[in-house]
């Protein structure tokens, strides 16, 4: 059976097709053959296959094509939103750009990038049910590797598959990761980060099924919401090359239970460890100069802390409500202590140091409630604070 190498239908004629009118004499081996005195031999030799398999991977291009512009909402060569439910989506050449959030309502499980595009914005190619990503190879300004969209010189990781699973080596050029490309992949149980990568961004790893991961000593800051709500998370070690925590960095890790922030981190963020309520274990360095308020707020299993002398100030709130702690150390050098940063009724007592200038009258409980007695507060002899004395015993040293 012999079909025509343009159109691909069965040939009725031996020289033309009757559909699209292609001359297949210019496609046989050596066209006409004398020894045969005319065509047919020639015809009846020619291998037909690559240009039938060529012509069917042209038509299922075509194909694809009409879907994804079917499904599509494209603004010249700009594709700003795609809604398909094609298992796999193939952006046609052409395009240009990719718009934040094109992909987010789409269905698909992988997602192909053309040669032509030069721009993708922030989560542009995000689709929870993306596995795996590729990039022509002719694109100047991006690539793939195993799945994963990077900058063409390998040292931006672009976008990371939000449905993949499993654990991931994150190529040692990495220096940078785009906003939130890796956030919200909630089937990612750990990755290994690049040794080059110098600041943890903004949401980076948000919503994350992380496990367990470990921060490398090139790092130097750590992103607003960069660990918000990964609930798998244990521990965490924080090394001296970090300088500053962002807000909200680790808040609501529901299962965070040890945190080390080493020697060399100078300030955290407000909000930093809110409401990690089986957060036990915290170490704070002496170079740390800022705990944010609300830092540590709702930490319901922590039981005890050292706030180290760095500290010039303990922020509102900064241990409020966290309901067992019941031993705090402030050290000499904390100058002012503000509202309800230790506002916990599980603390009986504690010892005001000498660099102590100022006290919220609310920062700590004015009576145990249900623990009866009052609060005992050791102060340098003669100091209140203009505190209320109702509920508190002041105890001189």
């Amino acid at each position: 059976m012999k079909f025509c190498p343009e159109c691909g239908v069965k040939l009725i004629s031996q020289k033309f097709c009757h559909e699209c009118g292609c001359n297949i004499s210019t496609y046989l081996n050596g066209g006409e053959s004398e020894s045969t005195g005319g065509f047919s031999s020639g015809f009846d030799s020619f291998d037909f296959s690559a240009l039938q398999n060529a012509a069917s991977q042209q038509l299922n291009e075509q194909k694809e094509t009409e879907s994804f512009y079917k499904n599509a909402e494209i603004n010249g060569t700009v594709l700003v939103k795609y809604n398909g439910s094609d298992e796999n989506a193939v952006i046609p050449e052409g395009i240009t750009e990719i718009k934040n959030s094109a992909f987010y309502s789409a269905k698909v499980k992988s997602i192909r990038v053309p040669s032509t595009v030069t721009k993708i914005e922030e989560i542009g190619l995000y689709c929870s049910n993306a596995e795996s990503y590729e990039v022509d190879a002719n694109n100047k300004y991006f690539k793939s590797i195993d799945g994963v969209v990077y900058s063409k010189d390998g040292r931006v990781l672009v976008q990371f598959p939000n449905g993949r699973s499993g654990y991931y080596n994150m190529p040692n050029e990495v220096e940078s990761v785009k906003r939130s490309s890796i956030s919200g992949c909630v089937k990612l149980t750990g990755l290994t980060l690049s040794n080059r990568l110098t600041k943890i961004d903004d949401f980076m790893f948000c919503g994350t099924a992380f496990s367990t991961l470990t921060i490398p000593s090139s790092v130097t800051s750590i992103g607003i919401n960069a660990f918000e709500m990964c609930n798998n998370l244990s521990s965490i070690t924080i090394p001296g090359n970090v300088t500053t925590i962002g807000d909200n960095a680790f808040s609501c890790c529901g299962n965070l239970r040890s945190v080390t922030i080493s020697e060399g981190v100078v300030s955290m963020g407000n909000y930093a460890f809110f409401n990690c309520t089986y957060l036990s274990s915290v170490t704070l360095p002496s170079s740390l100069n800022v705990i944010g308020a609300y830092a540590f707020q709702q930490c319901r299993s922590l039981s005890s802390i050292t706030i180290p002398r760095g500290v010039a100030t303990v922020r509102a709130g900064a241990f409020a409500y966290c309901e067992s702690l019941s031993n705090v150390t402030i050290e000499e050098g904390v100058r002012a202590i503000e509202a309800e940063a230790f506002n916990n009724y599980c603390l009986k007592s504690v010892k005001i140091p000498q660099s102590v200038q100022s006290i919220s009258n609310s920062a700590f409980p004015t009576s145990l409630g249900l623990y009866g007695g009052g609060f005992k507060m050791y102060v340098p002899r003669g100091r209140r604070y203009g505190l209320d004395t109702y509920g508190r015993e002041f105890i001189d040293y």
